[in-house]
């Protein structure tokens, strides 16, 4: 089936976000929590700078894809296939996103843009089958591409020459609805599903973030127990050393009566009879 302009022909209908969309979103989401986690680390304003510089290209392939599928989702074996392929591109953006923490960001780019590709491939289809969107598919589809070849270019480089081009990239993508007002009033969104689109991602970002909170309270008090049954424990051990002579014998209520006992192993046996057992049963006739 060759894409059409959804917003066009469904404009005054009710639509909402399909499955296959709410599963990208989701996949989108685990990025978003490595680079909270990230931050996590390296909550520094370092930390906090690179946080903020990974996450805008991030947000902008979600934004990507999400515009594209408003206007242009027919649900298709080849967009599916092709959405697939995007959230494996994701899935391995986020393994990546580590390594640029630590100076090695040539995954975090191809990963990059073999996202940014496939999403330039679905622009071309369209272009193909939807001659009325043409004009703002070739604006859409000259700065994608262009950002694309920065992308590129910058794994040529070290950083932070590297850096530098990834930020011109993701200006140039950003810089696109801006300066096609006057096109995208020809091809509009659908209003309630770009919104329900948004508050949904929103959503799950948010609930991650919850269970993060929750699991990071469980294991401070998972702690806490942990660290009040070890001091118990000590404390207990402390006061059965009391029980114990410093030369390693044990002390008893009546010394007069107590027999000679050794600590072994942790308790008191008997080594023999006591001083009064021994002078009673030698005065026996």
């Amino acid at each position: 089936m060759a894409p059409r302009l959804r917003t066009a022909e469904d404009s005054a209908e009710e639509r909402h976000a399909s499955w296959l969309e709410l599963f990208f979103d989701l996949v989108f989401v685990i990025a978003i929590a490595e680079l909270a986690h990230q931050l996590e680390l390296d909550h520094s304003a370092a930390g906090l700078l690179r946080f903020a510089a990974l996450f805008v290209p991030v947000y902008v392939a979600w934004q990507g894809f999400s515009i594209y599928a408003d206007r242009f989702d027919t649900d298709d074996l080849l967009l599916r296939v092709a959405l697939l392929a995007g959230m494996l591109a994701i899935a391995a953006l986020a393994v990546q996103i580590e390594d640029v923490s630590h100076e090695k960001s040539a995954g975090f780019a191809v990963s990059y843009i073999a996202l940014r590709s496939i999403l330039l491939a679905l622009y071309a289809r369209a272009w193909r089958a939807v001659p009325a969107a043409r004009p703002l598919i070739s604006r859409y589809g000259l700065g994608y591409a262009t950002a694309v070849a920065i992308w590129v270019i910058s794994l040529a480089l070290d950083a932070p020459a590297r850096y530098v081009l990834w930020a011109v990239a993701v200006a140039l993508d950003l810089s696109l609805p801006p300066l096609s007002t006057r096109l995208i009033r020809r091809v509009p969104t659908h209003g309630g599903h770009i919104v329900e689109r948004w508050g949904l991602f929103t959503l799950i970002v948010l609930g991650e973030s919850v269970v993060v909170v929750a699991l990071g309270v469980a294991g401070l008090g998972l702690a806490g127990r942990f660290r009040g049954g070890r001091r118990r424990r000590n404390q207990l051990a402390w006061r059965n050393s009391k029980q114990w002579r410093p030369g390693g014998t044990c002390a008893s209520a009546d010394a007069s009566r107590s027999s000679s006992r050794l600590k072994v192993g942790g308790s008191c046996q008997s080594t023999g009879p006591s001083l009064g057992e021994r002078t009673s049963g030698s005065m026996r006739p």
